[in-house]
Order: C-alpha cells, then structure tokens, then sequence
C-alpha cells in the first residue's frame, strides 16, 4: 500500500513537470515568433 501511493505521487510530480516544461516551451516559442 505504502509503495503504491509513493508511485501515485511521483506520477503526479511527473506530469507536473511535464506541464511545467511545455508551458515554458509554449512560452518561449511565442515569444521567439513574436519577436
């Protein structure tokens, strides 16, 4: 039970990394396509 909540949370961690890094991908395009 332990471990499987661990895995949950470090999933979670995960995808909020990966939305981290697109937005500021995302940002970063705009701002180069802008300028």
């Amino acid at each position: 039970m332990r471990s499987n909540s661990f895995i949950v949370r470090q999933k979670e961690t995960i995808f909020q990394y990966i939305g981290s890094a697109k937005y500021r991908i995302s940002f970063y395009v705009a701002k180069h396509i802008i300028v």
